[in-house]
């Protein structure tokens, strides 16, 4: 293929990731967006991120974790839910993320789409990947939002745990640099 083709390629290929990045920071694909009854301060402790969601049960194991928390990843900017159609395990589903520009979500961007999108988790359980942290028990657990029907609740959960279906694995879009574009 002569060079002038191979560039017309990746000048489409360029123009269309423009437009498809565009479009999700628009929210024409549904970006999560803070109702009015979330707080123009963002919160800087664990607790206060707690807080923010109004959950009706927190797991009392939570209030043991000594996690540092990163206030700026107190966002729902990029995030979606990913599902997937057979049980995997939280190995495969890491692995598998990367391969569909993904990165699982923080604890902080969790507890940040908790507080923005309080129906979710009535709808199915909600997990953040990157939340994991090594109990004193030695074993490994996640953040997860979960609903017995009409409470909503933050919980953990054993990240050996083998995830169905019925679970959405919360997820930030990966920007592709393909040099031609800058990030925003």
């Amino acid at each position: 293929m002569k060079m002038w083709k191979k560039l017309m390629i990746l000048a489409s290929f360029a123009i269309l990731l423009a437009v498809i990045t565009t479009m999700l920071d628009s929210g024409v694909f549904g970006q999560v967006r803070p109702p009015n009854h979330m707080s123009a301060t963002r919160p800087t402790t664990l607790t206060e991120m707690i807080e923010a969601g109004h959950y009706q049960f927190v797991d009392p194991e939570i209030a043991k974790i000594n996690l540092s928390v990163k206030p700026e990843l107190f966002t729902t900017s990029g995030l979606r839910q990913v599902q997937f159609d057979s049980s995997m395990s939280t190995g495969e589903i890491l692995n598998s993320l990367p391969h569909n520009n993904f990165r699982p979500a923080t604890v902080e961007q969790l507890l940040a789409f908790g507080a923005a999108n309080p129906e979710e988790q009535r709808k199915h359980a909600v997990v953040a990947l990157a939340s994991s942290f090594k109990a004193p028990d030695g074993e490994s657990y996640v953040f997860c939002l979960v609903s017995d029907g009409s409470k909503r609740g933050l919980v953990l959960f054993w990240s050996g745990y083998e995830w169905n279906e019925n679970y959405r694995f919360l997820a930030s879009i990966e920007r592709i640099n393909t040099g031609f574009l800058r990030p925003p």
